[in-house]
């Protein structure tokens, strides 16, 4: 399967030439999972050799992986710089590069903790990591004392629930929907009348009929 691979690029309607591909699996392909994981495999081990990350249960867990993400768990700021260390020579060891544009730090506990940590520099592969309030879109610590909790996370995501509910019950003859800041066009391009009180999200053109109702 990968003895000899080469692809080649579709544009302006043609294709350019045969090209070879020396690295790298090939997307949603049933062994490349299995691959990566034997690949990263290592920097695990390696961590835990070092005795590096955080214990949960009495076990100590270096990392978290999800697909190709990859989270370090690190107790203290020097131990963090620790494991970056680790993952600065394993890709230096096994040949890859680190996307520094998707690698942040993001600290968590009570506000002073994380503002001592603001003037840390923590590097990958020579490079300034950016320290950041939330990992995947999901902020803590900015509410309740700054303790770490997600009130802030869940507060958010409540309002804009609240807010996509509150336009679908207006947008169906509901009576608690509040009335959307939306334009007529708005309107007229994202639902049409189903019945009396209902009505159903669609793509296409509104009839004549039923703009002369609005």
């Amino acid at each position: 399967m990968y003895a000899k691979v080469t692809r080649t690029v579709a544009i302006h309607g043609g294709y350019t030439e045969e090209f070879v591909v020396g690295a790298g699996v090939a997307q949603d392909a049933v062994l490349s999972p299995f691959l990566y994981a034997v690949y990263i495999n290592g920097l695990h081990k390696a961590l835990a050799d070092a005795e590096l990350g955080v214990r949960v249960v009495g076990r100590l867990v270096p990392l978290l992986l999800y697909a190709d993400d990859v989270v370090l768990l690190a107790g203290s700021a020097h131990e963090l710089q620790q494991m970056l260390d680790v993952v600065s020579e394993y890709a230096r060891k096994w040949r890859f590069n680190t996307n520094h544009g998707k690698s942040e730090i993001v600290v968590t506990g009570s506000r002073a903790q994380r503002t001592a940590h603001a003037g840390v520099t923590w590097r990958l592969c020579g490079r300034k990591l950016k320290l950041v309030p939330e990992y995947l879109g999901a902020e803590s610590g900015k509410l309740s004392g700054g303790r770490g909790r997600w009130n802030s996370f869940l507060e958010r995501i409540h309002t804009k629930t609240t807010a996509a509910r509150n336009m679908m019950m207006y947008q169906c003859g509901g009576s608690n929907g509040i009335r959307p800041r939306t334009s007529r066009a708005q309107w007229q391009s994202g639902v049409r009348p189903v019945g009396e009180y209902a009505c159903e999200l669609w793509e296409g053109e509104i009839s004549k009929n039923w703009n002369d109702k609005l």
